[in-house]
């Protein structure tokens, strides 16, 4: 006897969907993989087919229910989707040396939600169209000359120990030009041997080296160290 896995058009139609919101998934999972993130493909595909099946449910779900005369929300379902995947995003945050990483990891799987919310509801050209134009966002401007070109600057801190002199301040003022480096605010701690803490709340250009603004700071003559 041979098994009937699918009875009509309709659950054909269905396992398209998944196919496509996991093709998609998996698309958008590369470019986080590639840049060392930890929710990459994996989690890309998950995201977008659990999505989808959120979808599907919400539409069709509850149509027997609907049939007995019964009234019921059917973008109930759906529009959590948009809160409740949060959480995902909100765990790939995190705050390093004060500076804020996983923001765009944490938009891409909100949007990777989003896209499998489209394929489940069967808009096939929409969410194929927004995934072109993630990927290629997140490549454009991950690329270093795109960044320097587009000066996206993010927040930092910079903490040196030297002397009081202003030939030494003018030098590291002189590294913080050199990168793109733009100053916020200043603060200064004296040290029992005479020494200055200074404490620099900076702006510098996303694609900037970090090793090499320490390298450079670290090479002026009096000062002892610097934190970053």
């Amino acid at each position: 006897m041979t098994t009937v896995f699918f009875q009509n058009n309709f659950e054909i139609e269905i396992i398209i969907r998944m196919i496509c919101a996991a093709i998609c998934g998996f698309v958008l999972g590369i470019e986080r993989s590639r840049h060392g993130k930890a929710a990459g493909i994996r989690t890309y595909m998950v995201v977008s087919i659990g999505a989808c099946i959120f979808a599907i449910a919400s539409k069709y779900g509850f149509s027997d229910y609907v049939g007995m005369g019964r009234d019921a929300d059917v973008a109930r379902v759906a529009s959590n989707i948009v809160s409740g995947v949060s959480f995902l995003g909100a765990g790939t945050i995190l705050i390093v040396s004060d500076r804020v990483t996983g923001l765009t990891t944490a938009a891409g799987i909100w949007a990777m939600a989003a896209i499998g919310t489209a394929f489940g509801t069967g808009m096939y050209i929409v969410a194929t169209i927004a995934t072109l134009y993630i990927f290629v966002i997140q490549n454009l401007f991950h690329n270093k000359l795109t960044r320097k070109r587009v000066y996206v600057k993010v927040p930092g801190s910079v903490d040196i120990v030297m002397d009081s002199s202003e030939k030494s301040l003018n030098k590291v003022l002189g590294v913080f030009e050199k990168y793109q480096m733009d100053i916020d605010t200043t603060g200064i701690e004296r040290h029992k041997d005479d020494s200055l803490l200074y404490r620099f709340a900076v702006n510098f250009p996303e694609s900037t080296s970090i090793i090499d603004v320490v390298s450079d700071l670290s090479n002026i003559k009096n000062v002892q160290s610097v934190d970053m």
